[in-house]
């Protein structure tokens, strides 16, 4: 199970010199920007899930087995401090208390 999580990882996120790209999912979003309300706006998990992925690795060039720590320990700090609220993950919770 752990290769296979660290091959899910290696395959969807690429480290660049001075930047990072992410492929998890695709989001598209469609709205009638003229009559949306921030309040309204209602994102996918993917995209918060994203979000959070970003915010991890900022501090991180490359991907092995220590940083994939580092960055799943960063992603869980992250998702608790704005998104679990909203996007409850029953895993998550379970990876917190671990």
């Amino acid at each position: 199970m752990s290769e296979l999580l660290y091959n899910a990882y290696n395959s969807s996120i690429t480290f660049y010199e001075d930047s990072t790209k992410f492929d998890f999912c695709q989001i598209i979003l469609l709205t009638d920007m003229i009559s949306i309300k921030e309040e309204e706006i209602e994102l996918p998990y993917c995209a918060i899930f994203g979000k959070n992925i970003m915010l991890a690795t900022i501090n991180h060039r490359e991907l092995n087995l220590h940083t994939l720590a580092d960055i799943r320990e960063e992603f869980i700090k992250f998702y608790y401090q704005q998104d679990a609220q909203k996007f409850p993950v029953i895993l998550y919770d379970y990876q917190r208390n671990d």
